[in-house]
Order: C-alpha cells, then structure tokens, then sequence
C-alpha cells in the first residue's frame, strides 16, 4: 500500500474533478437550466 501500482493519470484527475463540480453534476441532471438558478 505503500505505492500504487498504477499511478491517476492527469486525465482521470481532470475528469474526477469536473464530475465532482456541482455545476457540472446540475448541467448533466437538466440540460439547458444550468443558469437558471
């Protein structure tokens, strides 16, 4: 446990990020509202 095998790739820390966004979680429930609120 001391070192992974496979270390994140910037891209999956990119994704992870944008997902974790609540912005990007409201944009992907309704489409379209996003600047509604």
């Amino acid at each position: 446990m001391a070192r992974p095998q496979h270390p994140p790739s910037p891209n999956s820390r990119l994704r992870f990020r944008v997902l974790s966004l609540p912005e990007n979680r409201d944009t992907a429930r309704r489409p379209g509202e996003d600047g509604a609120s």
